[in-house]
Parts: structure tokens; C-alpha cells; sequence
């Protein structure tokens, strides 16, 4: 797994209540992580993944973790849902 965190290049976190689902990509955009985890392990999985950059949909709670995930050293991307 040491090889897949370190080839991240993207990833893409839905942020929820409770769990959130994460789906990461290489550089050639092919998946290299899908994974659910708990509010309470998130914070300590993306502290121990290399720098990449995060997207996440700007919603409730997008800021809060953004601020987060800046501090362990990565880009973050808000994205702005427009009701499709």
C-alpha cells in the first residue's frame, strides 16, 4: 500500500457527517485508492499520505477541513456544486 499513498496525485474526498469516501488517482488518472473511513481516522490518514491535491465539493464543513488538510502540507480544490 506504501507505493499506491506515495503515487497519489489527485484525490477526491466526499465529505459527510460521519464517514467519507475517498477516491485517489496517479498521474495517468488511474485509481490507486478508494477507501471509507471515519471522521475520527481521516484526519490521521491524510497527516501520513505524500502531499497531493484534495477536491472536495464546497458544502457545510468544506472550510473547517480544508484548513485541515493544508496544515499536513496539501493542496486543496473547493468545488462549487451548481445543482446538477
Amino acid at each position: 500500500m506504501g507505493d499506491r499513498m506515495m503515487s497519489i496525485n489527485l484525490l477526491g474526498i466526499d465529505i459527510a457527517k460521519n464517514m467519507f469516501q475517498l477516491h485517489g488517482v496517479d498521474y495517468s488518472s488511474k485509481a490507486v485508492l478508494k477507501k471509507r473511513l471515519s471522521r475520527d481516522k481521516l484526519v490521521e490518514y491524510i497527516a501520513n499520505i505524500p502531499p497531493c491535491t484534495i477536491v472536495m465539493e464546497s458544502c457545510g464543513g468544506a472550510n473547517y477541513w480544508a484548513c485541515v488538510f493544508q496544515r499536513s502540507g496539501h493542496t486543496v480544490k473547493l468545488i462549487f456544486n451548481n445543482g446538477c
